[in-house]
């Protein structure tokens, strides 16, 4: 007959024992035929699980068995590995894994009503600090972590390395090359429209670019704000100077007004003037029919009706043979009827062309040649001029047309200021 006993005052304790089965056993409950579920090997491994066969000492345990069954087969066990201690079933589903010191497994989501971690103060559900700086709560004081959040109202989302921003929204702080993407639009201070909608004031160091074009940009310095397109520097200012085409490229300058559109040209290739004019033609050009030369001509536009193609320099008189208006002709030799001279060559008869008809103009002389200083008139040779230095005579004093301001030898150009009697 099997004898169960209970020893007190044994060199080991207090002892539930199997004389049969286990006549040496420190601990163990048998039951069913099923061997010792609860058993010690008195090695400090404790657990339930089936003892050894022929009666030896129970085996050391790595599970904690609870099951609802006889057999077993509905248990669910706690296991003790190195570092780790498993909750799982028979099954293996929906095992639980506390890696201590490690982390946390789980098949499932877990979920927990508060996480501390450090030494941070206050309220926050989360918090590492001393080493790591990450906060995340509503009333965290210490706020020089490199990720904080709250929703007390003083920080929204903080990103930052080595400083305390409370009272930002959205503070970054990076030390070196890392990038901020946002998918939607962004809007600070007010709900956004466009991809990036400010509220407020916007600072700049230096550059504004655009984003496929390098070569064009906003430039913001110290006293100077600037304008570059494609490369040229179209627009500077600073205190002291406004500055249109830096570059001198050939690039037009215009002011429209309300009815007119070039009411103020500068045009590129050359730098004249035009006033409602879209292709001066003479440093300043009003209009295509009044302006001023290069060299101070006053100059006005008339249609040429010498019969053939302009020369500069040439003496003309009004065009009266048929009824053509605001034209000229060759002056006649010793005409007393000039009033201008031929500013521009090769236009074609029936065409408009410069006249200067006061200032300084380049006068086309016979073969004389000319002096500075030497009075000019109408020669006799048909729209040319000659020196006549005699004063007091009449009968030269309509022809007189200036003074030689240059001298040239024999027939050419001589630079006069023009003063028609």
């Amino acid at each position: 007959m099997t004898t169960r006993r209970i020893r007190v005052g044994s060199a080991k304790g207090v002892i539930l024992y199997d004389d049969v089965e286990y006549p040496d056993g420190p601990l163990g409950f048998e039951g069913a035929g099923l061997g010792d579920i609860l058993q010690s090997d008195g090695s400090g491994n404790f657990g339930f699980a089936p003892g050894a066969a022929g009666g030896a000492a129970p085996i050391g345990a790595q599970y904690i068995v609870v099951a609802n069954d006889g057999d077993l087969t509905a248990e669910r066990r706690l296991q003790g590995t190195a570092n780790q201690i498993i909750l799982a079933d028979g099954g293996a589903n929906g095992d639980m894994v506390l890696s201590a010191p490690q982390d946390i497994h789980t098949a499932a989501t877990p979920q927990f009503a508060g996480l501390g971690i450090g030494t941070g103060g206050g309220t926050s559900i989360v918090q590492i600090e001393d080493a790591t700086n990450l906060g995340a709560g509503t009333n965290y004081a210490d706020r020089t972590a490199p990720l904080f959040v709250t929703s007390d109202g003083t920080v929204g989302i903080l990103f930052d390395s080595n400083q305390i921003e409370s009272t930002a929204q959205l503070f970054v702080n990076f030390t070196s090359g890392q990038n901020i993407r946002f998918g939607g639009s962004v809007g600070i201070g007010v709900n956004p429209t466009y991809e990036l909608d400010v509220a407020g004031n916007i600072g700049l160091d230096q550059f504004l670019y655009h984003n496929d074009d390098p070569n064009t940009y906003l430039n913001f310095t110290p006293d100077f704000f600037g304008l570059t397109v494609g490369g040229f520097n179209l627009f500077s200012i600073n205190p002291s100077l406004i500055w249109i085409n830096e570059n001198s490229g050939d690039t037009d300058f215009l002011i429209s007004s309300d009815t007119v559109v070039y009411a103020l040209l500068v045009q590129g290739s050359d730098g004249f003037v035009g006033i409602d004019n879209s292709a001066p033609t003479i440093p300043f050009d009003v209009k295509a029919k009044a302006g001023f030369t290069s060299i101070g001509g006053l100059a006005i536009k008339l249609t040429n009706k010498t019969g053939g193609n302009t020369v500069a320099g040439q003496l003309v008189s009004p065009y009266s043979a048929t009824a053509v208006e605001d034209a000229f002709k060759t002056s006649a030799a010793n005409s007393d009827e000039v009033f201008g001279i031929v500013y521009e060559a090769g236009v074609a008869d029936g065409s408009e062309a410069w006249v200067v008809i006061s200032g300084v103009a380049d006068v086309l002389m016979d073969g004389g040649g000319s002096a500075r200083g030497d009075r000019i008139i109408s020669s006799a040779t048909a729209g040319s001029a000659d020196v006549w230095n005699v004063g007091g005579a009449v009968a030269t004093h309509f022809l007189e047309i200036g003074h030689c301001i240059e001298s040239t030898g024999g027939a050419g150009l001589a630079r006069c200021v023009l003063h028609f009697n």
